[in-house]
C-alpha cells in the first residue's frame, strides 16, 4: 500500500475540487452480506479476482468495506477461518463516498485511511453500490490533471 502525500497548494487543491469521482470510478463492485463466510468471501475473492468487497446486512445497509488484507491476515490464524464472517472483519470506518464529491474530499479520506479503494454509492439511493474509487486512479487522473495545466 502507498501512502498519498501530495503538498496541497492552493493550487492543486483547486485543480482536485474540479474533478470528481463519476470521472475516475469503476463502475463495478462486489457486495456481499456481513454474514458470508470468509471461506466463500476467499473463494468469491479468486473467482472474480476481486480485491476489496463492500459489506452490507441484509436491508442492504452499508456496513463496511472488507479488503484482502483484512482477509489475508485472517488466514494468518487458519483455525479460525471457518468461523469468522465478512461483518466481523470488515472495516467500519470507511465510508462511502458519492459521484458527485470532488477528488479533493476523496484525498483527503484516503489520507486518513489504510484502504486503496472507497465504495460509491448512489447519489439517489444510499443504499445502491454502483463502483469503487481507487487511489491509483486517483493519483493517475492528478497527474493526468498537473501534465495537462503544464
Amino acid at each position: 500500500m502507498f501512502s498519498v502525500d501530495i503538498q496541497c497548494t492552493p493550487v492543486k487543491a483547486a485543480l482536485l475540487r474540479r474533478l470528481n469521482v463519476a470521472m475516475i470510478m469503476q463502475p463495478q463492485c462486489t457486495v456481499i452480506h456481513d454474514d458470508t463466510p470468509l471461506q466463500e468471501v476467499i473463494k468469491k475473492a479468486a473467482d472474480l479476482e476481486v480485491a476489496d468487497f463492500i459489506v452490507v446486512d441484509h436491508d442492504n445497509n452499508y456496513v463496511g468495506l472488507l479488503t484482502a488484507r483484512d482477509f489475508r491476515e485472517a488466514l494468518l490464524q487458519p483455525e479460525a477461518v471457518p468461523f469468522l464472517v465478512a461483518g466481523e472483519l470488515a472495516r467500519v470506518k470507511v465510508p462511502l463516498v458519492s459521484p458527485q464529491d470532488t477528488l479533493d474530499e476523496v484525498m483527503d479520506k484516503f489520507s486518513r485511511l489504510e484502504v486503496n479503494s472507497l465504495p460509491v454509492h448512489s447519489e439517489y439511493n444510499d443504499k445502491e453500490y454502483i463502483g469503487m474509487v481507487t487511489r491509483a486512479a486517483l493519483m493517475r487522473r492528478y497527474q493526468q490533471e498537473l501534465q495537462a495545466a503544464v
